[in-house]
């Protein structure tokens, strides 16, 4: 079984492979819109991340992004396709999720299987930590990319903490 395919019910956290910044849902805060910034890792649970499959496509399956402490989904806000899009926290289905705002694919960036780029179903933007900026409290948004630009503002390694 590959990595990725263990995964399924996990918990995780994802760290950000140019800065080493943890996706982080402010305060762990379950009200819709809630911001996800890029946070200095504590290992709360605001930074824990359950990774629901919720298609079963052999190649990259569609995920569901949950968070431990508010049961809210990583969304795309409206689904915007613009670059800079927010990235929030918000109510949702953890399985048979349709709405595209909150599906995810790890599509596998490194030869290990570890490090991924995290791809929005509905627009194909990817997760990214606005300006690789290593600061607490930095904007996550969606962002156009692909996998040869090996952009480190999109790169997400994951760490089981389950």
């Amino acid at each position: 079984m590959s990595f990725i395919d263990s995964l399924d019910g996990a918990v995780v956290s994802f760290f950000n492979y140019g800065t080493g910044t943890c996706l982080d849902l402010t305060e762990g805060n379950s009200a819709n819109g809630t911001p996800i910034i890029g946070f200095q890792f504590h290992g709360g649970q605001n930074q824990q991340w359950r990774l629901l499959k919720n298609e079963n496509n052999s190649v990259w399956p569609t995920w569901v992004i949950r968070n431990v402490k508010s049961d809210t989904n990583v969304d795309l806000y409206n689904g915007g396709e613009g670059n800079g899009t927010r990235i929030n926290g918000w109510a949702g289905a953890a399985s048979k999720n349709p709405n595209n705002h909150q599906l995810w694919r790890l599509v596998t960036a490194d030869t290990k299987g570890r490090v991924f780029m995290i791809q929005n179903v509905g627009t194909g933007t990817y997760v990214d930590l606005l300006n690789g900026n290593s600061a607490n409290g930095t904007q996550i948004s969606g962002w156009a990319g692909n996998v040869e630009s090996k952009n480190p503002h999109q790169l997400w390694r994951v760490l089981r903490m389950d």
